[in-house]
């Protein structure tokens, strides 16, 4: 009995071991996103590069007759605004050329004050390239460009989830 109790024991704190350790391992980095030069609103060409620097920019994917986007954006605005003069910056990138016509309303509609870029007319692999398989799709980026985090789809909550994370990379939380 005693020897099988040594073994648990040992077991136990082998595994306490290792998962304490894999806890305690940087997060790994994935790929930076892919660059873009696209057009916002005003006709101005807007970068990835453009980005370089900021403390924390959520690259938003959307396109303005989607339900769950249209459900989002005012949640991605309310951060915006908040955070925006700490360093925070918000980009909403369409992906329907068809739907380009649409945005300028749209965005009047919601007082979207963000930037938001039109899609490519010419880039049919432009949302594979990002790997949106659905919308809206949500990157995170730091002032290196580098994703930190990725969110497909909306639910309820994701901006208590968002903020967190738009704090983490601002230094507000430490």
């Amino acid at each position: 009995m005693d020897r099988f109790r040594a073994v648990g024991l040992a077991s136990t704190m082998l595994l306490w071991l290792v998962s304490s350790t894999a806890a305690q391992q940087p997060r790994p980095r994935v790929p930076r996103l892919p660059a873009f030069e696209l057009l916002d609103l005003s006709g101005q060409k807007r970068t990835l590069q453009d980005l370089k620097g900021k403390g924390a920019t959520l690259i938003n994917f959307f396109f303005p007759g989607c339900g769950a986007c249209n459900t989002e954006m005012p949640h991605l605005k309310a951060l915006y605004e908040k955070y925006r003069e700490q360093g925070f910056e918000l980009i909403s990138i369409n992906l329907l050329p068809e739907q380009n016509g649409l945005i300028a309303d749209w965005a009047e509609r919601g007082d979207y004050r963000h930037p938001i870029l039109k899609a490519p007319e010419d880039d049919s692999s432009f949302a594979r390239r990002y790997f949106v398989r659905s919308t809206p799709t949500n990157y995170l980026v730091d002032g290196d460009r580098w994703p930190v985090r990725r969110w497909r789809g909306y639910l309820p909550g994701n901006e208590k989830r968002m903020e967190k994370e738009i704090r983490q990379l601002l230094g507000l939380d430490r």
